[in-house]
């Protein structure tokens, strides 16, 4: 009980407390959005230049194993399943029956293109034996992929 001479302490939070924490609260929000966004946008590209890179090695494995490198240049898109992309393949000989093989992928991210390209190279057996040089192995054959370059 409490007489009349007692005042009872009530604990709470001042104006000034509550206004120091919304200033703070209205400072950092934004940056924590913003660092949010960022984040966000990087994972957006990420997984477009992971998606174009593994569409490039899919295209460049096909035109090796379908033995259509012979061409010296090509295009097309990855339609119906992947529309925003698209392709351009660049065949360049090299020397001791050796070409070349590149394969770019192309996007707009914004307005801005952005490409992947994969290049592998091929052994040309049948230059081989037409220009008279010995050869073993298959007729055509790829070495692996020799770069990714992102633009």
């Amino acid at each position: 009980m409490t007489t009349a001479g007692q005042i009872r302490a009530v604990r709470g939070f001042t104006l000034i407390e509550v206004l120091a924490a919304l200033l703070l609260v209205g400072i950092v929000l934004p940056a924590v959005m913003e660092g949010i966004s960022l984040a966000n946008q990087a994972g957006r590209i990420a997984k477009t230049k992971l998606e174009a890179t593994a569409l490039a090695e899919s295209k460049l494995n096909e035109i090796v194993a379908s033995g259509q490198w012979n061409i010296s240049a090509g295009s097309g898109d990855f339609a119906p399943d992947y529309p925003d992309y698209r392709w351009a393949v660049q065949v360049q000989d090299r020397d001791y029956n050796v070409s070349e093989v590149d394969v770019m992928v192309t996007w707009m991210v914004r307005e801005t293109p952005r490409s992947v390209t994969v290049s592998t190279l091929v052994y040309n057996i049948a230059n081989a034996v037409n220009s008279g040089t010995s050869a073993a192995g298959s007729s055509t054959g790829s070495t692996g992929t020799t770069g990714t370059q992102t633009r």
